[in-house]
């Protein structure tokens, strides 16, 4: 009976030992997954933040690269936009000289003004032939001109027609239509003389804009007016 009790108990200790065994190689398992899962994650992290350092030089190259170019396109903006400079000055220097002597014709900051009783006959369109020989002058200038300017400068020549505030009475609508029409026959005028199309603009502003508010006659004069301005063209596309 004693014997048979060692035995038992010898077969159950020999149970547990076995079960020790499976678990102990369980965990031995586990823990070499654990291991190599462990030794994979930091390969990855390696990698990635290899990756990382590469994009990040990649990106700083990138953001440089932008920095300059950014640069450059404002170095050449402001190129062009001191080229037209010149070229304003260029032209104001000409154009005032041989409109030096003629009172009806003045400068006013950027503009040349032109009254229009210089260039038209009272509630008319058509331009006269003194004004068409005042006018192809001032053509024959710009076209000497656009020989030295670089085709790239966005440069365009405002026509700017104005009306004295007195509602117009006739074949026009109104002032609108005949400020715009006598800035219209300036422009046409100066394609007939070569100038590219695409350099010029024409707008009629009413009687919208004065330079004088005052009602009397003089007043009245000055407001009729046509205006020439060189500028810059808003819509700038390339050549």
């Amino acid at each position: 009976s004693q014997k048979l009790t060692l035995n038992n108990n010898l077969s159950e200790i020999q149970e547990k030992l076995r079960k020790e065994e499976k678990l102990n190689l369980s965990n031995s398992n586990e823990i070499n997954n654990l291991r190599n899962s462990i030794i994979s994650l930091k390969s990855e992290l390696t990698r990635l933040r290899i990756l990382l350092e590469e994009k990040q030089k990649q990106s700083d190259k990138d953001k440089i690269a932008i920095e300059n170019l950014g640069e450059a396109l404002n170095t050449a903006l402001a190129n062009k936009v001191q080229e037209l400079q010149n070229f304003k000055s260029e032209f104001f220097g000409r154009v005032r000289k041989i409109l030096s002597n003629r009172n009806a014709i003045s400068i006013v900051g950027d503009r040349f003004v032109f009254q229009s009783e210089v260039l038209f006959e009272p509630g008319k369109v058509e331009i006269n032939q003194d004004g068409k020989l005042q006018l192809s002058e001032i053509a024959t200038i710009i076209l000497e001109i656009i020989e030295e300017i670089p085709s790239e400068i966005p440069w365009v020549l405002q026509i700017d027609g104005h009306t004295d505030s007195i509602p117009i009475r006739g074949y026009f609508v109104d002032n609108w239509q005949l400020s715009t029409e006598r800035a219209l026959s300036v422009l046409r005028l100066f394609i007939s003389k070569g100038i590219p199309p695409e350099r010029l603009s024409a707008t009629g502003y009413g009687e919208f804009q004065p330079l004088d508010k005052g009602k009397s006659e003089e007043n009245l004069k000055r407001n009729r007016r046509i205006e020439l301005t060189i500028t810059q063209r808003v819509n700038q596309e390339k050549e």
